[in-house]
């Protein structure tokens, strides 16, 4: 036995027949009927269609001859039939108990709404999206990780220098002096660009991120950029880099832009957590 009932409860009703198929309706009257996307309907017999509490009905002529039944007291939709036909058009909105039956159709998608995509891949929720905004920010810092870029960057230095010097120390006892000059030459670049390279990074990256209910806020060195969610549109993560680094790409006023992130073990939280404000965000890479 399938039963159902309206928002109050003053309306029941109840059925035996078995239920063939489940449409998905588009059109504008179920639209503006349901304040929905689309209706859900299946046709039910109206020989075996049990209605208890009838007295709170009340109906509309939608279109001609076709009549939508509703609660007067809630307003709960619960069937509709038109003139002349041997079955009700259940909403099932309004079931109590399963069902049992397979959807087989949309129909007037000529009448669908703009901001509803059939092939949406939306996250699905057991519950309510959670209220971020009675949550505390989400902070990662990242000065740790950079720590650990920064060292592997400037350890070569430190090598070639160590071997430059030994170098340019057995080349003074030899009294070669063109190669003595050469090879100081040599370490001089090899120090200042790597440590040009080490400011220019520790400069330019973030050194802390912080993930508000509605952006996100990168701090450096020298400067602070708050993101909107809503121009962030992709996290691209790098499979084969072994310092572990994702970006973050936004689209601010028609361009694009991008954030590198150095990051090893809280990459996975922090990227969960943004996924979670902003469930638009397209997540490519591994």
């Amino acid at each position: 036995m399938t039963s159902g009932s309206c928002l109050c409860g003053n309306v029941a009703y109840e059925f035996s027949a078995e239920v063939r198929g489940v449409i998905h309706c588009h059109c504008i009257t179920c639209r503006k009927a349901h304040g929905s996307a689309f209706s859900s309907v299946a046709r039910v017999p109206a020989a075996e269609f049990r209605l208890t509490g009838d007295k709170y009905l009340d109906s509309f002529e939608s279109s001609p001859r076709k009549h939508r039944h509703f609660c007067s007291n809630c307003g709960t939709h619960i069937y509709a039939k038109r003139d002349g036909r041997d079955h009700v058009i259940l909403r099932l909105g309004s079931l109590d108990t399963q069902l049992g039956a397979k959807e087989v159709a949309h129909t007037w998608m000529s009448d669908s709404a703009d901001w509803f995509d059939l092939d949406s891949d939306l996250p699905r929720y057991e519950e309510g999206v959670r209220d971020f905004s009675r949550e505390p920010d989400v902070e990662c810092n990242l000065i740790r990780k950079m720590s650990w870029v920064l060292m592997r960057r400037v350890l070569p230095l430190g090598l070639a220098f160590t071997g430059g010097f030994i170098g340019i120390a057995g080349m003074a006892i030899s009294d070669d002096l063109a190669l003595v000059n050469a090879g100081l030459l040599i370490i001089l670049w090899i120090l200042v660009g790597g440590g040009l390279a080490a400011c220019w990074y520790l400069l330019k990256s973030p050194l802390r991120l912080r993930l508000t209910p509605s952006s996100l806020v990168a701090s450096g060195a020298l400067f602070e950029r708050e993101y909107p969610l809503t121009c962030i549109v992709g996290i691209y993560t790098h499979p084969y880099s072994g310092l572990g680094y994702f970006e973050v790409s936004f689209n601010v006023d028609g361009a694009f832009d991008s954030m590198r992130l150095f990051d090893g073990p809280g990459r996975d939280l922090f990227k969960r957590a943004l996924l979670e404000r902003a469930p638009w965000v397209k997540d490519f890479g591994v």
